[in-house]
């Protein structure tokens, strides 16, 4: 059943040769999409990177063969290969037609019937041409002659080329092609009309969407720093966000990866102090903007010294460590030298862990240590040196420090270098974190 505008009497109106002729005149309404010569570096996705809604058959433009779309149609005209499937009968051309009815249906807003009723009229159109005669004679324009002989003149004429309309071929073409590939189109409108306006619709966000201005943000804690282009895409393209129209180009010092399935969510840390300007460019015009991530002085809390020093008794040895370099050398020990350095407050939002001074009394002249457990393994606690990072930390906490125990169990050595451990004859028991350079 045909819908009430879908009528044949929108088409017997225009069998009448006398109507024949007067197209309904048809203005692209206004879509609001960009004028693309405003981008000059401006370059289409690869089809791969094209969500598939958007490619149709057919293809355009010289410069690309692989091109799916017409712009600003999101798909080419494709003749009449999906009516009749014919593109011609006999002298009569149905692919202009046929393509201006295309392109009318996949402009946004268009009215199917207005469509329709014009692809009638085109089609009769083609009819005129394809059915008329075409008569080639020369027309004389001026006639000159001598003035004594008077008899021999001279005509100069010019090659006129005219056409004589055939009234009943013309007429048979028009009830029968053009009737014929009009009510084709006319049964099919509602569905076919309906999928273009929805594609057209997705291709104009889209295209939007490629042209627009690169923009981010920056969060997060400096071991969980976040990078988002904001402009990717609306919400409701959730499922076209795959594409990677924008790219970060210039990491501005933070090494920044993916971190989601998306590719508009990167992830970093950065924790020496400054001002860091990742740089983000629109793959379709080159555009770029930059998104400047801070890294506060305060994140990094202050650090101090650990001295080491170390006092001897025989075959006894004691490796003291010390914040505090008097009380080293009022105790008589020797000092050796600045073991590492440590931090003299919990590092913000990062794994740090505490170091105890202890000691066992009960070995050799005793024997003083660090240890990360509170309890000190069971030994004396003699008060919180500080924190060390439990995580190696770039720019922050890079180098690892090791406990290692003397052969016969009477002293505990903490360096930073584990061969002095190995020449030394001790074994390692193991890291207890990393701490400033």
């Amino acid at each position: 059943m045909y819908e009430d505008g879908d009528r044949v009497e929108a088409l017997i109106s225009h069998f009448s040769l006398y109507a024949y002729g007067f197209r309904v005149p048809f203005v692209r309404p206004p879509s609001g999409l960009p004028d693309l010569s405003r981008y000059p570096g401006f370059t289409w996705p690869a089809d791969a990177d094209t969500p598939n809604d958007f490619l149709g058959k057919g293809a355009s433009g010289t410069d690309e063969a692989v091109r799916r779309y017409e712009y600003p149609y999101s798909q080419a005209p494709d003749g009449c290969s999906t009516i009749l499937g014919r593109e011609s009968w006999g002298s009569v051309n149905l692919t202009p037609a046929c393509d201006e009815h295309d392109r009318c249906y996949y402009t946004l807003g268009s009215d199917k019937y207005v469509c329709n009723r014009n692809y009638f009229n085109d089609i009769s159109h083609q009819c005129y041409l394809g059915t008329r005669v075409r008569v080639v004679y020369d027309n004389p324009i001026k006639t000159t002659c001598d003035p004594i002989k008077w008899w021999q003149c001279k005509v100069t004429t010019e090659t006129v080329e005219s056409y004589i309309p055939r009234p009943f071929e013309q007429n048979l073409c028009v009830r029968t092609l053009a009737a014929g590939y009009a009510g084709a189109v006319t049964i099919a409108q509602g569905i076919v009309f309906a999928e273009a306006q929805i594609k057209q619709s997705h291709f104009e966000d889209w295209v939007r969407q490629l042209v627009t201005a690169p923009s981010c943000t920056t969060s997060g804690p400096p071991e969980a720093l976040s990078l988002t282009v904001d402009s990717l895409h609306s919400a409701s393209w959730l499922d076209y966000r795959k594409f990677p129209y924008f790219s970060v180009v210039d990491n501005g010092g933070v090494d920044w990866v993916r971190t989601t399935a998306l590719f508009n969510v990167y992830g970093g840390s950065k924790f020496v102090p400054g001002t860091y300007t990742p740089r983000i460019r629109n793959a379709q015009t080159g555009a770029t903007a930059v998104c400047p991530v801070v890294i506060s002085d305060e994140i990094i809390p202050p650090i101090a010294p650990m001295y080491r020093f170390l006092a001897t008794q025989g075959y006894f040895m004691d490796h003291f460590l010390t914040a505090s370099f008097e009380e080293g050398s009022n105790a008589g020990f020797t000092y050796e030298r600045i073991a590492f350095f440590f931090f003299t407050q919990p590092l913000v939002e990062l794994a740090s862990v505490p170091i105890y001074r202890c000691f066992n009394p009960h070995v050799g002249i005793g024997d003083h240590f660090i240890s990360n457990n509170p309890n000190c393994e069971g030994y004396n606690v003699e008060g919180l040196y500080g924190w060390v990072s439990a995580d190696a930390i770039p720019g922050v906490a890079e180098i690892p420090i090791y406990r290692c125990l003397q052969a016969q169990g009477f002293d505990h050595l903490t360096t930073n270098n584990p061969q002095e451990c190995v020449v030394a004859g001790y074994a390692i028991e193991g890291g207890q974190g990393y701490v400033p350079q």
